[in-house]
């Protein structure tokens, strides 16, 4: 999410894919480089806006990661150094100010599907 803060950061990024692709193929026009951001099966070439991806790629990431750190929270509190329910109330925050930013983009039928 820290990225997501970041005033165009997300969006350096896209203009130096952009850039890339426009050396790949000088012709290109701005019509072909949507094309290209398109899925491969929609004849496209797969690549995806930094900006349209992140905040899904991070919930994503921390979804899948819980268990994992539920484990380290765990051996945290054992050893003394944090307790695990701090440790995981940290990841729930992130997790939820995850949701929060995607939901804030979705239409407000998908938003439950975030659940």
């Amino acid at each position: 999410m820290e990225l997501l803060g970041e005033d165009g950061v997300l969006q350096e990024f896209d203009e130096v894919q952009d850039e890339g692709l426009r050396r790949l193929a000088p012709d290109l026009t701005p019509l072909g480089l949507d094309q290209a951001m398109r899925a491969t099966n929609l004849a496209g070439a797969g690549m995806r806006r930094a900006n349209e991806v992140a905040a899904p790629a991070h919930l994503g990431s921390l979804v899948n990661s819980v268990p994992k750190l539920g484990d380290l929270a765990g051996a945290c509190d054992l050893a003394g150094l944090s307790p695990a329910d701090d440790v995981l109330e940290e990841v729930n925050l992130l997790m939820h100010e995850a949701r929060q930013h995607i939901a804030g983009k979705l239409d407000p039928g998908c938003v439950a599907l975030l659940d």
